[in-house]
C-alpha cells in the first residue's frame, strides 16, 4: 500500500506545491494515512508532507479517488465528479478569490488539481475542525454557517455585476449534474426508493388512501425536485455548493470555510440556505424554531457583502420577499435530500467503514443499489433512529399530499 500511496504524485508536482510557499528546493516528500481514517463515499483522505533543502516543511491535504478498491474506481471516475470539482478549483473558485479580499473566506486553498486527485490547505492544522458525531450543530454554528454561504453567495452576485456575464455563461461547462440528482445514479435512486418504502412502513400511512397514494402518486410527485434543481427563469442564481451538510462544514473560532466541491450548480440560492437548515438540524421542532431568525439574518449578511462592492442586492438580485418566495419554492429538494442523507449519516459511528473493509459487496450494493432492507431493519432496532427517519419523511408526505388533499 506504500508503494501505491508514493505514486500518487511525483516528485516534480510536489516540488510544484511547495514552490507556491517556500523559496527552496524541495528534499523529500511522503503520503501517509491520518492517524484517525476518513471516510468517504466517493473518495479517500491522505496527508502530504514536504520538506525543503532549507529545513522547511509543509503538511497538505490530499484527496484522491478511490484507489483500495479498482471496481470503485472506475465507478467514480465513470461518474466524473472528481474532475468537476478539479475543473471548479482551476477556473471558477480560482477567478472568484479575486473578488473576495472584502468577504469572509468561504473555502480552502487548492494547491494542485488533476482530475483523480486534490492537493488542498490542510484546514485541520490550520485550526478548523467539523462538528463531532456526538455534539450537535448550535445555533451559533448554524449562524456562522449562513455568514460564509452568504460570502459564496455574494462572491458570485458580484463577480456577475463586474463581468457583465452569468455564471453560467462563464463556466457553464463546469456546473453540469456528473453525479447528485440523477435518476441514472444508483446511490441516489436508492435513496429516494428508501423514502417511499419508509413512508409505506409509517404507523400515520396505513390507510387505503395513503397507501394508494404512496403506490401511485408519490414518486411521481418527488420527481418535481428535477425542475427545482434547474438554473431558475423567476428568481436570480448564484453559484451554489448544494451539498452544506456537517461533514462539508469546518468551524474554526467564528469563521467557517466549506470543502467538497463535487455537487455544485447555478441555481437558487435558497437550496444552499434551507440545506443548511435541513441537513444540520436534529429535528422539526429545532428547525421551526430557527427559521425566521435565519431567514433574516442570511439576507442581512447577503446584503451587508454585496454593499461592500457598492452592488445593492434589491435592486440587482432579490429582495428579502423574494428570497422568502423562492425558500417556499424550493423546500421540496432539500426535505428529499435530508431524506436521502439521514440514514445514512445517523447511522451508528463507523458502521459503514467497518462494512466496507468487511464487507465490501454489501457496501457497494447497500451504496449503489438498494439499501431499503438495511435501514428498515436498522430502524426496527434502534427507536431514536426510527423517530428521526420517520419524521424526516413525514415532512415530505406532507408537502407533496397537504392535509386539504388527505381530507376529500
Amino acid at each position: 500500500m506504500a508503494d501505491v500511496l508514493s505514486s500518487l504524485l511525483t516528485r516534480d508536482e510536489c516540488d510544484g506545491i511547495f514552490k507556491q510557499t517556500f523559496n527552496e528546493d524541495l528534499l523529500d516528500f511522503s503520503i501517509e494515512h491520518f492517524e484517525e481514517e476518513f471516510f468517504g463515499f466517493l473518495g479517500e483522505y491522505y496527508r502530504l508532507v514536504c520538506r525543503g533543502t532549507k529545513g522547511s516543511k509543509k503538511e497538505y491535504f490530499l484527496k484522491s479517488i478511490p484507489i483500495k478498491d479498482e471496481g470503485i474506481s472506475e465507478r467514480v471516475k465513470k461518474i466524473g465528479v472528481f474532475q468537476k470539482e478539479a475543473a471548479l478549483y482551476r477556473t471558477l473558485i480560482n477567478d472568484f478569490d479575486e473578488y473576495v479580499d472584502k468577504l469572509p473566506a468561504w473555502h480552502g486553498k487548492c494547491y494542485y488539481s488533476r482530475e483523480d486527485l486534490l492537493v488542498m490547505e490542510n484546514l485541520d492544522i490550520a485550526g478548523y475542525k467539523t462538528v463531532g458525531e456526538n455534539e450537535k450543530f448550535t445555533e451559533t454554528r448554524i449562524l456562522q454557517t449562513l455568514v460564509a454561504l452568504a460570502s459564496m453567495h455574494a462572491t458570485s452576485i458580484i463577480f456577475e455585476e463586474i463581468n457583465g456575464k452569468s455564471i453560467s455563461e462563464a463556466y457553464g461547462d463546469y456546473l453540469e449534474e456528473k453525479n447528485f440528482l440523477k435518476k441514472e445514479n444508483g446511490w441516489w435512486t436508492a435513496g429516494i426508493n428508501l423514502i417511499k418504502a419508509i413512508a409505506q412502513q409509517h404507523p400515520r400511512y396505513q390507510s387505503l388512501k395513503y397507501q394508494q397514494y404512496l403506490e401511485e402518486t408519490f414518486m411521481t410527485d418527488l420527481d418535481q425536485i428535477y425542475e427545482i434543481l434547474k438554473t431558475s427563469k423567476q428568481f436570480k442564481n448564484t453559484f451554489c455548493h448544494r451539498d452544506i451538510w456537517g461533514q462539508n462544514i469546518l468551524f474554526k473560532e467564528d469563521s467557517c470555510k466549506f470543502v467538497d466541491f463535487q455537487n455544485c450548480r447555478y441555481c437558487l440560492p435558497a437550496i444552499d440556505f434551507l440545506m443548511v437548515l435541513h441537513c444540520n438540524t436534529q429535528c422539526r421542532q429545532e428547525r421551526e424554531q430557527l427559521k425566521d431568525k435565519c431567514v433574516k439574518f442570511y439576507y442581512e449578511q447577503l446584503e451587508s457583502f454585496c454593499a461592500k462592492h457598492n452592488i445593492c442586492l434589491r435592486e440587482k438580485a432579490f429582495s428579502l420577499e423574494e428570497f422568502i418566495e423562492s425558500c417556499n419554492y424550493a423546500l421540496l429538494l432539500p426535505l428529499v435530500v435530508d431524506a436521502v442523507y439521514k440514514p445514512l449519516t445517523k447511522t451508528p459511528p463507523g458502521l459503514f467503514a467497518e462494512l466496507k473493509v468487511s464487507d465490501p459487496a454489501k457496501y457497494v450494493s447497500i451504496c449503489e443499489n438498494d439499501r431499503t432492507d438495511f435501514i428498515l431493519d436498522l430502524m426496527t432496532k434502534d427507536s431514536n433512529y426510527q423517530d428521526i427517519m420517520n419524521e424526516i419523511v413525514e415532512d415530505i408526505v406532507n408537502h407533496v399530499y397537504p392535509i386539504e388533499n388527505q381530507n376529500k
